[in-house]
């Protein structure tokens, strides 16, 4: 943590994979975070030092090189997920949906079918759900299966689009990063 010179405020100055979408950098830049310049870690890879907005803070979770690792907002949700394999070319960085869906299925003596859901990922995870999808807000109709206890990928796609379908209605900016999370 620094404090900089410039706003007199408290500051978490990271780095950073270099590769992300266009998307997740306008996310970034729309937060506040400071690109500050790059910073060679070997002869094939760059990363960027930047500077948190205030309240943000990168966490690391697990251990070992594949750690996850996130930014997360003043708030305490992750909005960022950082690949922390730094001596990679293929590092990124992305932000987060506030809103997700899986498929899932249900498969027991009496019933097989699959069905979507809506995460929502607001709110502060404890330690131990950092690498959860949220919490379900939204459960689609069955989509019966053809086979019982398994599904195909059409299956799978159809409860998955019920479940787009309701955060259209309801949130019809939800495959936005930037949206809904304040």
């Amino acid at each position: 943590m620094t404090r900089s010179q410039d706003t007199g405020r408290d500051e978490e100055r990271v780095l950073l994979p270099r590769k992300m979408d266009p998307e997740t950098r306008r996310v970034l830049d729309g937060v506040g975070l400071i690109w500050e310049g790059e910073r060679p870690v070997d002869f094939l890879t760059v990363q960027w030092w930047a500077q948190l907005p205030k309240g943000w803070r990168q966490v690391f979770v697990g251990e070992g090189p594949r750690r996850s690792c996130y930014l997360v907002d003043q708030k305490g949700q992750r909005r960022v997920s950082v690949d922390t394999n730094r001596h990679s070319d293929n590092a990124a960085i992305r932000a987060i949906n506030r809103f997700s869906v899986v498929g899932q299925g249900a498969y027991t003596k009496d019933r097989s079918a699959v069905f979507g859901q809506v995460m929502d990922r607001s709110g502060v995870p404890t330690p131990e759900d950092w690498n959860s999808l949220g919490q379900v807000i939204h459960t689609t109709e069955d989509v019966p299966t053809k086979t019982a206890y398994s599904a195909t990928g059409d299956e799978e796609m159809a409860a998955r689009k019920l479940a787009e379908e309701w955060l259209d209605q309801n949130y019809p900016d939800w495959r936005n990063p930037a949206a809904y999370w304040d």
